[in-house]
């Protein structure tokens, strides 16, 4: 059990080989990021902006602060390895897939899918005419993936790999 901050606004757990198996529990309340470890110190790490969403896949946490901008930390040296800007908006929700792609949901209702790393653009559109507050990739057993969004008022569904057209409603 954790002595956690108050009011966690986002989670992501971090899945570290070299910790033998072990899971991280990385979270933010906006001003603070932490991340508990049952094995390794505790941290914290304030932030000059406000962080609005995180995700994780293979050893790089993702963390989007409010004027758009993506930063990648190291999930096992816990240090920042690069920062990108990904939208000229805040980010409100963000997920990855299995392959590594990043997808970002836009208060203007835009969906980003940023390749792995987050440095190159793949797809942009408009997804939902409000603030996405939800982005989750949906691990079926049997068909395609798919990343689920959820604005104010609408849930939509989206093939995660984009090997059709995949922009449908």
């Amino acid at each position: 059990m954790y002595r956690i901050m108050p009011k966690i606004s986002d989670v992501v757990i971090v899945f570290n080989p070299t910790l033998q198996e072990q899971e991280e529990l990385w979270f933010t309340n906006g001003k603070l990021l932490e991340a508990f470890s049952p094995e390794r110190e505790s941290i914290r790490v304030a932030n000059t902006n406000i962080i609005t969403a995180l995700a994780y896949t293979d050893g790089i946490v993702y963390i989007a602060v409010d004027d758009g901008k993506i930063i990648f930390m190291n999930a096992e040296a816990r240090s920042i390895i690069g920062t990108v800007a990904a939208a000229g908006t805040r980010i409100t929700a963000m997920c990855s897939t299995l392959k590594g792609e990043i997808w970002a949901g836009l208060a203007s209702g835009f969906i980003l899918v940023l390749a792995e790393g987050g440095k190159q653009l793949l797809k942009q559109w408009k997804g939902h005419n409000g603030a996405i507050q939800v982005l989750k990739m949906e691990q079926i057993k049997v068909g395609m993936p798919r990343v689920v969004s959820v604005s104010e008022s609408n849930v939509y569904t989206w093939e995660a790999w984009q090997e059709n057209d995949w922009i449908g409603k």
